[in-house]
């Protein structure tokens, strides 16, 4: 995985500061103009126009004074306080946020189910060092979801006996190309119309083939396709992304909620596989599927161990990069717990 470093942001720009992004622009221009001389090039207002404007007229910079003004609502409690229990003082901190943050993710927390749902394997395909088999499975609100699981071996004991216990994993992809689930197994390309080169090509990037590399170190591994990735996205170009997420939104339902429940439900298939340890779960992600690690491992009590790659920012940092991004309410989650 990628190493992580804590950045801390630095301070919000000052009025008339430029991006780095503008920067780039900017630059382009130029070079245009340099071609062709009747093409203008603009740098933003004049200071002297600046000043004159009043405070807080921009929307990113009435956005960025909100965002400096939160403070925390459900902010970790003081543990070493005289006459507090701290077993207990977290455990009711936890059922706190749990509930908090179910409804910001537009999630009704009585209907979270943690039984097995119905699966059925498509098919089997032998792999290096393990066998993929290819599920579907049913999936939140009557959809259905669709998953890898990498069993290590081969056909022959690809369903293992119960007296070898396999610890599992659930290996949750990131973005790249809205290729899903085979971001993290290295294999299928031509389930989703992609080429080997082009999924090659991300892997070699990213280092994102996690999940087969824990199936041939004698993990079972499981890897569903977040709800817009891999077989669950006819079109995988961006726009099609970005509207399917407004949808969901309009629906009153967040991604990060629809995406959360699914991945439950892939969690049970695997704790339920033959020959799977259920007491030894452990969820890994990168990007996206950091994101997704971070909600599954808080949400579900039988995680036990997990690892987050690539998805630790601030709000602060994160409205200052992509302020367009803050309508979505999976990134107001973090309003509960700014520091």
């Amino acid at each position: 995985f990628r190493s992580l470093r804590y950045v801390t942001p630095d301070p919000p720009p000052t009025p008339g500061a430029m991006g780095e992004r503008d920067a780039k622009m900017s630059r382009r221009m130029r070079r245009f103009g340099a071609i062709l001389p009747d093409v203008k090039t603009n740098d933003g207002p004049s200071a002297e126009i600046q000043s004159a404007m009043p405070d807080g007229l921009r929307a990113h910079d009435f956005l960025q004074r909100q965002v400096a003004s939160i403070r925390p609502r459900l902010g970790l409690p003081d543990l070493l306080r005289a006459g507090v229990d701290p077993g207990t003082a977290l455990r009711d901190w936890q059922a706190s946020l749990r509930d908090a943050l179910w409804t910001i993710l537009g999630v009704d927390a009585d209907a979270v189910s943690h039984a097995t749902p119905a699966w059925e394997i498509i098919d089997t395909v032998p792999g290096d060092g393990f066998v993929r088999h290819r599920i579907r499975y049913a999936g939140v609100l009557g959809g259905t979801g669709s998953a890898f699981v990498l069993v290590p071996g081969t056909v022959a004991d690809s369903v293992a006996h119960g007296s070898e216990a396999f610890a599992g994993i659930v290996a949750l992809h990131g973005h790249g190309n809205m290729l899903g689930k085979e971001l993290v197994t290295g294999t299928g390309a031509e389930i989703n119309g992609a080429t080997p080169e082009e999924l090659s090509e991300l892997i070699g990037r990213y280092h994102s083939d996690f999940g087969a590399r824990f199936a041939r170190r004698g993990y079972v591994v499981i890897t569903p396709d977040a709800l817009g990735f891999g077989e669950r996205v006819a079109d995988r170009g961006a726009q099609h992304h970005q509207a399917m997420g407004r949808v969901v939104e309009y629906l009153g339902y967040t991604h990060t909620g629809l995406r959360l429940l699914d991945d439950i439900r892939a969690l049970s298939i695997l704790s339920a596989w033959p020959g799977v340890d259920a007491s030894r779960i452990g969820v890994v992600g990168l990007s996206e599927g950091g994101k997704r690690t971070m909600f599954l491992s808080a949400f579900d009590k039988r995680v036990r161990t997990a690892v987050v790659s690539g998805y630790f920012t601030t709000i602060r940092q994160r409205s200052e990069e992509h302020t367009s991004e803050l309508q979505s309410r999976q990134y107001l989650v973090c309003r509960l717990l700014l520091e």
